[in-house]
């Protein structure tokens, strides 16, 4: 529920009009006309400065005014807008670019889905007007997450240290200097850097694609530890039966000839009785 204040700024407007959703507007809409808040200036606190900004300007009072006036678009058309990290920040540069604004410059506390709704009120145009820019921007949003099926892979058990992993790749295998930015997290971190760093969609392919070779290589390194390479001749009918084993149980052919062997050695089966076989054959 609003809060309905007495004080400067509700007496040029209205009390009822005045609420957080309107403060957030008006912070932007002043900064917009005649930048004068600092990002730091946040806040019950910061109506005040409002009002006297908005007393001392008549011509900005009276725009502010007119344009409160015609009200704020219903939340029910902006309940899609989330507290996502990611989509907020993506909305932001989306409508910052709309209003020719600097996003860096925004209040430093008004953040999440308040932060998005700001800049739609910001709009300077009318609201069936509005409607159409928040589809568009929807529309946009959801072509986006279209395009994040790129980063299916980093989606499984191992998505925090596969993600750690490329970020470190491109902290040494580009020229982006992000060796003192915060370390990527988890896959949102990952796909926010490569929309920040990205020179095209190509380009995050390809990275992709020598991130995800570099891993199997690593793996494929923490593996071999402990191991040793040998070649074996084996008769045709040996591999068609190898190969037969390895379909069957999804496992390589090193993989199935190293479970057999290591059941030899524990159960001593075949190899005994092979013996066992041949020595009668002998005698």
């Amino acid at each position: 529920m609003s809060t309905i204040r007495d004080d400067k700024l509700a007496q040029i407007f209205g009390g009822d009009k005045t609420n957080s959703r309107f403060e957030n507007w008006l912070w932007i809409f002043l900064n917009m006309l005649n930048p004068r808040l600092n990002s730091d200036e946040y806040g019950p606190k910061i109506r005040k400065k409002m009002a006297d900004i908005l007393e001392n300007e008549p011509q900005f009072k009276i725009a502010a005014i007119n344009y409160a006036n015609n009200g704020f678009l219903p939340d029910i058309y902006l309940t899609w807008i989330t507290d996502d990290e990611r989509q907020v920040k993506w909305l932001t540069g989306y409508f910052c670019s709309i209003l020719n604004c600097n996003k860096n410059l925004m209040p430093t506390l008004l953040t999440g889905r308040d932060r998005v709704i700001s800049l739609i009120d910001a709009l300077n145009t009318d609201n069936r007007s509005k409607l159409n820019i928040i589809e568009n921007a929807k529309s946009a949003w959801n072509v986006q997450q279209e395009k994040d099926r790129i980063f299916d892979w980093f989606k499984n058990d191992e998505e925090d240290e596969r993600c750690q992993f490329a970020w470190i790749w491109i902290r040494d295998h580009t020229h982006y200097q992000i060796q003192h930015g915060p370390a990527v997290r988890n896959i949102s971190d990952l796909i926010q850097l490569f929309e920040q760093i990205a020179q095209n969609e190509d380009w995050i392919e390809l990275s992709i694609e020598k991130i995800k070779l570099a891993w199997r290589q690593r793996k494929y390194r923490q593996n071999m530890i402990g191991k040793k390479q040998y070649n074996f001749v084996l008769s045709e009918n040996t591999v068609y039966l190898l190969d037969g084993l390895s379909k069957k149980y999804d496992l390589s052919r090193a993989e199935i000839i190293e479970v057999l062997i290591k059941a030899e050695a524990e159960k001593e089966t075949y190899i005994t009785e092979k013996i066992r076989k041949r020595n009668i054959l002998l005698d």
